[in-house]
């Protein structure tokens, strides 16, 4: 199933649009080895954006600074 098109049924019966919900909710990024890499990106990279929509923000097991062997 797409996720996107739950999202739209989910906001739909609600009364919202997905973007009106998206814009309102804040969640917890819990990120693993490269998505902890990736998503420190866009928390750097969009802080603005991020501060609004990011509550936590947990880590683990992520190269930041590179891998032994690649």
């Amino acid at each position: 199933t797409d996720f996107r098109a739950l999202v739209d049924r989910v906001t739909t019966a609600s009364g919202q649009t997905a973007e009106s919900a998206a814009r309102s909710c804040h969640v917890d990024v819990i990120a693993h080895s490269n998505g902890g890499v990736i998503s420190s990106v866009y928390l750097r990279r969009d802080a603005a954006h991020a501060r609004e929509r990011v509550h936590r923000y947990v880590s683990t097991g992520a190269p930041y600074l590179g891998a032994d062997q690649a």
